[in-house]
């Protein structure tokens, strides 16, 4: 909307100085002022760059987001899921691992819904925390600070993809 009122305004500011005759009684005038035309389109054209590059972001930022949510809402189920499957640690098979080896089974398999539990966490903390703090800090951060957001979130999703994926293999 700037832009384009801006490039509006200087036109108008044109016809008015060509209408007054103005431009036409001085040569100095004309080239001066077709100069600051081009000035005033060069930045124009720059502004609308801008604001299309932030919507992009922007956009690509709530992209990241809703991943994030949509991550922590299956590490929350798994987590439960393996939380549920602690209750049967004491309906386990004591020769699941052999005759000499009944300790593997007691000790192994809540180690691991241990493990997937706290994988799990750390995935839903990470991704919770990061769709609280990204958007404060891309809107009232410093000049440049949805990009750096933006660096920032994509590490952090990344990070909690792994988690996630982790706390998967060892649940299944």
């Amino acid at each position: 909307y700037r832009s384009s009122h801006f490039t509006a305004l200087s036109h108008r500011v044109t016809c008015a100085l060509w209408a007054e005759g103005f431009c036409r009684r001085s040569p100095r005038v004309a080239p001066a002022l077709r100069r600051a035309m081009l000035h005033a389109d060069k930045e124009a054209l720059r502004t609308a760059y801008k604001l299309r590059l932030l919507a992009i972001r922007e956009k690509e930022l709530n992209y990241f987001l809703q991943n994030c949510i949509n991550i922590a809402t299956l590490a929350a189920m798994l987590a439960g899921f393996a939380q549920s499957g602690l209750i049967y640690t004491k309906y386990i098979d004591k020769n699941l691992c052999g005759e000499r080896e009944i300790g593997c089974s007691e000790l192994l398999y809540p180690i691991i819904i241990i493990v997937v539990m706290c994988l799990s966490l750390t995935c839903l903390w990470s991704c919770m925390l990061v769709t609280m703090m990204a958007p404060g800090l891309a809107l009232r951060g410093p000049e440049g600070s949805l990009v750096r957001c933006l660096d920032i979130v994509a590490e952090e999703y990344q990070s909690a993809l792994v988690y996630f994926i982790a706390a998967l293999f060892f649940f299944f």
